[in-house]
Formats: structure tokens, C-alpha cells, sequence
């Protein structure tokens, strides 16, 4: 149904098709694509595209196709830089390593490798969150690493397709400056959440940035970026 639509659009033909029978397709459409398909190239992200819309119109969008009136899913974008209290080598190595996430994310649980030997480009790790009350689970794969620089990491698969990066630059021997960016494209799930990751100043396109001095031993979050104390540990020792 879907290939005969893309066949349609390509010859500038009307295509019809009965909505019950676009419901049931667009139901095993659900039942049976994954992120893994999504991840592997072989169809793209689900476009936003309002519940109103027709059967016919909500499978399309699905499978990653933009139907007549579709609009695209919002951007995400959102940084923060703060300069922390310890030197950089210790500042990177804790970042750096997916399995101390929960010390520092407050909405991480747990993180686990999920490769061995040494971590590296290519490497997978685990993690499960909250997020408003919802559980998540992703996977989130290396993209570019330079040992005490840099650090990409994009997700393989979960509800967010999402790109986390992580810059590090030494102020002096005692301070890191801490470069934290979240930034992609939500659709289906997650595009309900766009609004709630985004400044709320802004439409469209989203950044925040945030400049803020760490506590001694203290985590730092967003929410206490943005004036909040530190209160618990930030880097285990």
C-alpha cells in the first residue's frame, strides 16, 4: 500500500484506498517496524502529522513519508556550559565513561556497556530513565571520541532519536569547562516532548546556553543551572 502511494506521487496519480483497510495496514506497520529499521537507513523517522489525519495519511507519515499538509517535527537543540572545579583529567574521565551517567543524571538509573573490550568509536552502552513520570530505554552508540576532548554519542535505538555531545577545555590546572548538547528531530513519541526540552521563548529552532560555577564536589543539572545549589556528588573518586 505504501510502495503503490510512493508510485502515485511519482506519476502525479489520485490514490484511494478504503480507510479501514488503512487502519489495519497502518496497525501492522506498528507492530512490526522498529528503531532498528529506522536506525538502519531503511525507513526514515515517523513525520508529525496531526491525530485528525486520515488512516491512510497517518501511515504514510509513519513510514516516514510526508503526506499532503504534513508539518515537520520540531527541532531540538539545547546546550549548557558550565566551568567545574576540578582539572580536566578527572572532569573527562568520569564524563567520558557511560557507566557513571547515574551519579550526574538525575533522570538516570542505570547504564550498562554493551560491548567489550576498550570503548571506542562504534561502542554501545544501555540506559534507563524517567522522564516525566514515563520510563525510557535507549541505546546510544559512539560517533566521536578524542580522549579528554570530545565525546558524540548518537542513539541507536529508543523513543529520541538524539545526539548527545560533550566538549571539554581546561581553564586552568583547578577548572573544566563542561560543554553539554542535546540536539535532533522528534517525531512520533518524543515530538510530544519537544515542547518541554525547548526554551519557552523560542519556536522553531531551539538553544539554550547556560554559564554557571559548580559546588565543590557537587552534580550540576540544567534545572540548577539555572540557579539551583549542588547538593549531591558529581564525580565519584
Amino acid at each position: 500500500m505504501v510502495h503503490g502511494w510512493d508510485f502515485a506521487q511519482a506519476t502525479s496519480q489520485e490514490f484511494d484506498v478504503d480507510p479501514g483497510l488503512a487502519e489495519y495496514v497502518l496497525e501492522l506497520a506498528r507492530a512490526t517496524v522498529g528503531e532498528q529499521q529506522r536506525a538502519s537507513g531503511s525507513l526514515g523517522p515517523e513525520t508529525a502529522i496531526a491525530e485528525s489525519a486520515g488512516s491512510l495519511e497517518r501511515l504514510i507519515a509513519f513510514t516516514g513519508r510526508v503526506p499532503a499538509g504534513a508539518r515537520a517535527a520540531p527541532m531540538v537543540d539545547v546546550a549548557t556550559s558550565i566551568v567545574i572545579r576540578r582539572p580536566l583529567h578527572e572532569v573527562a574521565g568520569s564524563t567520558m565513561d557511560p557507566l557513571n551517567a547515574p551519579a550526574w543524571y538525575r533522570n538516570i538509573s542505570t547504564a550498562r556497556r554493551l560491548d567489550e573490550g576498550s570503548f571506542g568509536i562504534g561502542a554501545r552502552a544501555a540506559f534507563e530513565a524517567r522522564f516525566r513520570g514515563r520510563a525510557l530505554s535507549y541505546t546510544y552508540v559512539l560517533k566521536e571520541y578524542v580522549p579528554g576532548r570530545l565525546l558524540v554519542m548518537a542513539t541507536a535505538q529508543g523513543p529520541f532519536p538524539m545526539r548527545t555531545s560533550y566538549r571539554f577545555k581546561a581553564v586552568d590546572g583547578a577548572r573544566t569547562r563542561l560543554h553539554l548538547r542535546n540536539d535532533g528531530r522528534p517525531s512520533g513519541f518524543s515530538k510530544l516532548l519537544a515542547p518541554l526540552m525547548a526554551p519557552d521563548d523560542a519556536p522553531g529552532e531551539h538553544r539554550r546556553s547556560a554559564d554557571a560555577q559548580a559546588c565543590p564536589g557537587g552534580r550540576t543539572t540544567l534545572s540548577q543551572v539555572r540557579g539551583r545549589r549542588c547538593s549531591t556528588p558529581a564525580f565519584p573518586h
